[in-house]
């Protein structure tokens, strides 16, 4: 009986690109009319940054933390691994995926074992352009550089989600219902989670894929809410109030020769929190009596890609953030705006083999005026299979 099931496996290994999806470099099993497809990525990160810390505007570290000689650190809690499914119904192709990496709160130390704990970054199903499950949100940026670091003014987010894509090649267009999570700063300059939520976060994108690149814009509506929400000094507020936010995403890739692109990304709005720059500024701010003042937050970034020869490119990049604090946070420790500066060189040296070197000049500022800057030097090392 196992020499049939072996015999089997090993036939539909052979012919499942015949019959299926081609999924080129991964493995594949077909079982019954499901074809089972394994893939991932192993990815070592070693960096020296001065002071301590990583460039972000919510972490570059002020002027007095942060060890003034540096540090280097190196992990591989970037690999990941991931199993796709896709099964021929009567109604349509389901497609399945369940994706993992190592960046889990629960791991080990750098002491001995250097564990780390898994962690669930997409488990989502698609049908007849209906999907559901956990996968990246509309509002993630769509373009963005080429750089082995993240962008100041980054857009990501992943959570569960009801989606809708309507694709005509050229041209695609989505819809999403996506959990929702307000973030609010109170007067001591704390974010604070609400957890009063009562209506998901609404979002549309529309893709283009013209000859001479790509592009994208996503549109975001959110109902923001807090219930007799408890602020950072345990006060628990006695009254109730809402505001709607929303933000719009775009960017772009424009390709000035076979090979070099300039990439552009805007983004702007009032409300967005944690949709920017992963939620250094929050959706907005709470008095004393409770009541919500909206933040208007906005960043941009630009790009250029430049291929020296078929195994050799270099990105250099630009990123910036920023908001528009309430009044009551004026003078207060919280974040005012930030940017990042990024050059690389990486080498392809095989197919799905990568080595980069990147140096990022990282800056933020508090309302309060206090600011600072951070230097980075950055290797990785990715082996997609």
């Amino acid at each position: 009986m196992i020499k049939i099931i072996l015999l089997y496996l090993s036939i539909t290994f052979i012919f499942a690109n015949e019959t299926t999806e081609k999924y080129k470099g991964h493995l594949n099993l077909k079982m019954s009319d499901t074809v089972l497809t394994v893939g991932g990525r192993v990815q070592l990160d070693a960096y020296l940054s001065w002071p301590e810390g990583i460039a972000s505007a919510s972490a570059t570290p002020l002027d007095s933390s942060g060890e003034n000689g540096g540090q280097f650190n190196s992990s591989i809690k970037d690999s990941r691994l991931w199993v796709k499914t896709i099964t021929p119904t009567k109604t349509g192709t389901v497609r399945s995926l369940i994706e993992i990496d190592f960046k889990g709160d629960i791991g080990g130390n750098e002491r001995n074992l250097n564990g780390s704990g898994v962690r669930l970054r997409h488990a989502f199903i698609e049908v007849n352009g209906v999907g559901f499950g956990q996968t990246n949100s509309l509002f993630n940026t769509f373009v963005t550089p080429d750089t082995i670091s993240i962008p100041v003014n980054d857009s990501l987010v992943r959570q569960a989600q009801i989606r809708y894509t309507y694709d005509l090649k050229t041209y695609a267009i989505d819809f999403s219902l996506e959990q929702p999570e307000s973030t609010f700063l109170d007067k001591n300059a704390t974010l604070i989670e609400a957890k009063d939520d009562v209506f998901p976060d609404v979002l549309t994108r529309l893709r283009y894929y013209p000859s001479w690149g790509e592009a994208a814009v996503s549109v975001l509506f959110r109902y923001l809410n807090q219930d007799r929400a408890i602020l950072s000094d345990t006060t628990v507020l006695s009254n109730q109030d809402s505001a709607l936010g929303w933000g719009i995403n775009t960017s772009m890739k424009y390709n000035i020769s076979d090979f070099d692109d300039i990439r552009i990304g805007l983004q702007y709005g009032d409300g967005m929190g944690r949709y920017i720059a992963y939620d250094a500024f929050g959706s907005g701010s709470l008095d004393d009596n409770g009541n919500i003042d909206t933040h208007v937050a906005y960043g941009a970034n630009i790009s250029y890609l430049h291929w020296w020869s078929k195994n050799y490119r270099s990105t250099l990049a630009f990123t910036y953030a920023g908001v528009e604090n309430a009044t009551l946070l004026k003078n207060s420790a919280v974040n005012k705006k930030a940017s990042s500066s990024h050059l690389n060189l990486i080498y392809t040296s095989v197919d799905n083999l990568m080595y980069a070197m990147e140096y990022v000049l990282g800056d933020r500022t508090l309302e309060n005026g206090r600011e600072s800057d951070i230097h980075v030097v950055k290797f990785t090392a990715r082996y997609d299979f």
